[in-house]
């Protein structure tokens, strides 16, 4: 079609095309300028129904002149039938191109949603429903004005187009609740597909995305989005309680126009509409409700005035402890307890510490003594001394017989107390340890909750200790823990629980190391968290009451109490990590990816979540999701480790996979490199070609596996790898032959041993499998196979 004439339009290039017909851009040779043509499908060119509601649609969008309503100039007909659209051309990118580099800031977002919404509101004042409100629908032109397209084309066209493997996605990412269940829709139903377009826009991801079309339906009627809040923490709270109000599966509980949409937004972006009036800017609280109007506010006036950002440093004087008592036999411990804290705030990141001979100096200079009382003149010395924060302590008798230590926290500007930590002790035998664990207990609250200095746990950081140092274990635990650091991360975890026995979240934690290493430390630490549930709140609860079916395997109940615990927090990652748990222990794969999905595809620090969900998108050939969560695994992870080799592999092996050759050269680059380490020519070709076979290239895979296995035809590991491989792609025979070689060759581990069970019940040899299983019971009597092969054999080996 390019370069012919129709009409007068002269054909220049094709600018885009899918299943509501094809865009080029023409010249219109009358006017001298350039424009955009859109003909409808060719195999609708002949249903005189469809055309004529194409025309009537398009009579209807040519009424609707706003600057954000990509204008139509004239609809015509070919000579040999092929109706056609004349639109403005306009110099920019769609929506979907601009997501797909990630989410748009929140100020950017607002201010095109804003207007989004304009154009939508026009139309809605004209009776028009747009119902394809989506990415690509959008169009920001180079100056940053937007312009909405294909008015009314899917209100009568539904032509879904193939977008992932083996699943037609078509619009139905964008259709609200009432139009997959054919019901009647209203202006309600592109309220609903704006809040989906600003979701993406803000976090990058789709709210309901799922592998195939079928998930998709079922996730729009029934499950909930995760928070935008949760999956981009800096999206403000006004615009994202707006998107979860658009997002409402009832039509009368979402905003019921444009128009609220635009009150809401116009205190976001500061942009006076010209659908703003002063009657509707006094309905800005009835929008989104009291709360969302209030940070709303927040937003209007300064970015910083509702979310201050934290220090980036903070500067701290420790003053010498009071001795209200005054007992001689303290007073040698006195310079020491200020050097303690010293000591330990010197040690942290970001503290500055005010020199204490220095200050020390100072005060004797300016009051004649070394430790004044805390009088006017003196807070006012200290506001002198550049300090943000002051550690005053004191020793005094407790009421109950021997002295209480306490060191208080307090702002150096007003003096007003932040935090207090403090012990008693007997003799002073036992101050020069208590001073010790107060001063770690004030490091780690100033890191934890002044400097922020910890990880995003949500729900986990609620309910906090009041020794802050165990806290500090906690977050210590999972920073070990997302790096693979298991048996650190443990450690960390039973400081936490030492020094704060009634601390839940560790001892829930740690059990499910227990269950693996130490069942009775498992049962006993279980026995403790049953006492302290009466007095724990009911997200608490469920993390206890999970905790013991954990350490029972019991799976159903695991998956019952973690969803009453998501309840709580639906995104929260450590849940939905450990809920794919027991779906691997049931083998169920598409559930247990399902639990992983957000982890994978949210970036989360956590390593090892990547290595888990990888091979398991692989096995159920989701190509796509796997090379998702390797890009991501690549940027959450900088570090040389044992698993490079194949993540690189994968990458390489997945783009070449897709024709995307330079990329698969510079990931085959990063393999090589990675492979530096490996000795000789074997292994290096082993894993190149186990990365080939798991991206769906068996030919390339199996001859480079066999290769390998030429060299070494003794490595148990390459033949279980190889084993392996060959069930995937269905050659059980050959697949038994490998796996027996390498149970031969080394002990068999439980899971070659399980593998080797199955395969032989498969096949019908009871007697093998039986001999098979009862080595695994060996192994294993407590987890969800054993008791499933107990099961079995009770009933076939009598």
């Amino acid at each position: 079609m390019i370069g012919q004439t129709i009409s007068h339009y002269r054909i220049l290039e094709k600018l885009g095309g899918g299943g509501m017909g094809v865009v080029y851009k023409a010249e219109d040779t009358k006017l001298k300028r350039q424009v955009a043509l859109k003909f409808l499908p060719p195999e609708l060119t002949t249903d005189e129904d469809a055309k004529e509601r194409f025309i009537r649609e398009a009579q209807a969008a040519s009424a609707l002149q706003h600057n954000n309503i990509c204008t139509v100039h004239d609809i015509d007909e070919s000579r040999d039938g092929q109706i056609f659209m004349v639109m403005d051309l306009y110099e920019g990118e769609t929506l979907k191109k601009t997501i797909a580099r990630g989410p748009i800031q929140p100020h950017e977002a607002a201010s095109l949603t804003a207007q989004i919404a304009e154009g939508l509101a026009r139309a809605h004042e004209k009776g028009l429903v747009h119902r394809d409100v989506k990415p690509a629908n959008i169009l920001v032109t180079k100056a940053g004005v937007v312009k909405i397209v294909d008015f009314g084309l899917a209100k009568f066209i539904y032509s879904p187009q193939v977008s992932r493997e083996g699943r037609r996605a078509g619009t139905t990412l964008y259709m609200s609740p009432e139009q997959l269940k054919g019901e009647p829709i209203d202006a309600r139903t592109d309220i609903w597909s704006f809040g989906v377009l600003l979701y993406q826009m803000l976090t990058g991801i789709h709210p309901f995305d799922a592998e195939f079309d079928e998930s998709v339906m079922y996730r729009v009627i029934t499950d909930e989005p995760l928070p935008v809040a949760t999956v981009q923490p800096g999206v403000p709270t006004a615009l994202s309680d707006l998107v979860m109000h658009c997002l409402q599966k009832e039509k009368t509980k979402r905003p019921q126009s444009m128009d609220e949409i635009l009150d809401a937004l116009r205190v976001l972006t500061e942009v006076r509409t010209s659908h703003l009036t002063r009657k509707r800017l006094g309905r800005i609280a009835a929008v989104t409700g009291a709360a969302m109007a209030v940070a709303a506010v927040g937003l209007y006036l300064g970015w910083d005035l509702f979310f201050p950002p934290p220090p980036q440093t903070i500067r701290i004087a420790v003053l010498q402890f009071v001795d209200e008592p005054r007992d001689t036999l303290l007073q040698a411990y006195k310079p020491e307890m200020q050097r303690q804290f010293e000591g330990e705030f010197v040690n942290v990141h970001r503290i500055i510490t005010k020199p204490l001979l220095r200050l020390n100096a100072n005060i004797r200079e300016s009051f004649g003594e070394e430790n004044p009382p805390r009088t006017d003149r003196f807070l006012s010395f200290l506001r002198n001394q550049t300090v943000d924060y002051v550690i005053d302590g004191s020793i005094t008798n407790s009421p109950g017989g021997g002295r209480i230590l306490q060191a208080s926290l307090v702002k150096a500007s007003s003096f007003d107390p932040v935090q207090v930590f403090q012990g008693a002790f007997a003799s002073p035998r036992q101050l020069d340890s208590l001073c010790r664990n107060l001063a770690r207990q004030a490091s780690a609250f100033l890191r934890l909750e002044i400097l922020e200095e910890k990880p995003n746990l949500g729900i986990w950081s609620k309910n906090k200790p009041a020794n802050y140092g165990a806290l500090e274990r906690l977050y210590r635990a999972y920073e070990f823990y997302c790096d693979g650091e298991l048996s650190a991360g443990s450690a960390a975890l039973q400081e936490a629980v030492a020094l704060d026995s009634t601390f839940i979240s560790p001892r829930v934690w740690i059990s499910s190391y227990y269950r693996k290493v130490n069942p009775e430390a498992a049962r006993q630490n279980q026995n403790t968290l049953l006492r302290l549930r009466p007095a724990a709140d009911k997200f608490e609860q469920a993390m206890i009451d999970w905790a013991g079916a954990s350490i029972s395997y019991d799976s159903e109940n695991q998956i019952r109490h973690l969803r009453r615990a998501l309840g709580f927090e639906p995104a929260n990652r450590i849940l939905l990590a450990n809920l794919a748990v027991p779906f691997l222990e049931k083998h169920d794969t598409l559930r247990a990816l399902e639990a992983y999905r957000y982890c994978v595809t949210s970036k989360w620090e956590h390593k090892p979540i990547y290595r888990a969900a990888v091979p398991l998108q692989l096995s159920v050939r989701w190509y796509d999701s796997a090379k998702v969560a390797l890009h991501n695994w690549t940027q959450v992870d900088t570090s040389v480790h044992a698993y490079s080799p194949e993540m690189f592999g994968w990458l390489h092996a997945l783009h070449l996979r897709s024709g995307e050759l330079k990329e698969a050269k510079k990931w085959k680059d990063r393999f090589d490199m990675a492979c530096s380490d490996l000795a000789g020519v074997g292994p290096i070709a082993f894993t190149l070609g186990a990365c080939y076979a798991d991206a769906g290239m068996f030919t390339e895979g199996d001859s480079l596996m066999q290769f390998a296995i030429s060299l070494d035809s003794r490595n148990a590991a390459y033949h279980q790898k190889y084993g392996y491989v060959l069930l995937q792609y269905g050659k059980i025979d050959t697949a038994l032959q490998e796996l027996s070689l390498a149970a031969q060759l080394i002990p068999p581990s439980k899971g070659l041993t399980l593998k080797l069970g199955n395969i032989y019940r498969m096949k019908g040899n009871i007697p093998r499998a039986y001999e098979y299983f009862r080595k695994y019971l060996q192994q294993d009597s407590t987890s969800y196979d054993s008791r499933q092969i107990q099961k079995w054999i009770a009933e076939n080996h009598q």
